[in-house]
């Protein structure tokens, strides 16, 4: 049976994260939905890992999505809160999210990601 995320997943969460998303993606990718890193094989706007996806896979229980899914913007917008609600629960910060989107579970522990957090918080400022 699958696994509902009440939080992360509702109609109106995904409209209050679209700063988020439209900043980790300037970030990951510059915007480019086409996006391709060789050396990760991260994919798409989001630059998601064939790891992320099949760590989602895990959580949600079923083979729910696949490779070519990172390419497809909703796709990877619903994998993404899936790992967050995971990983963050619902009273997660953006910092603590982003940090779990670029460093894994363990992303706001790691000393390394809060770089890659102040490249998000940029793009986030700059669009106040």
């Amino acid at each position: 049976m699958p696994i509902i995320i009440p939080l992360l997943l509702a109609a109106g969460c995904q409209a209050s994260l679209r700063p988020l998303f439209t900043a980790i993606a300037q970030v990951e990718s510059g915007g480019d939905p086409n996006a391709y890193n060789e050396t990760e094989r991260a994919a798409g706007l989001y630059q998601l890992r064939p790891i992320y996806v099949q760590d989602v896979n895990r959580i949600v229980g079923e083979a729910r999505f696949s490779l070519a899914d990172r390419w497809d913007q909703a796709k990877a917008e619903s994998m993404m809160r899936i790992y967050w609600q995971h990983y963050c629960g619902d009273g997660a910060t953006w910092e603590q999210m982003a940090r779990i989107h670029n460093g894994g579970p363990k992303g706001p522990e790691k000393r390394e990601t809060e770089k890659y957090w102040q490249k998000v918080k940029k793009v986030l400022d700059s669009r106040k």
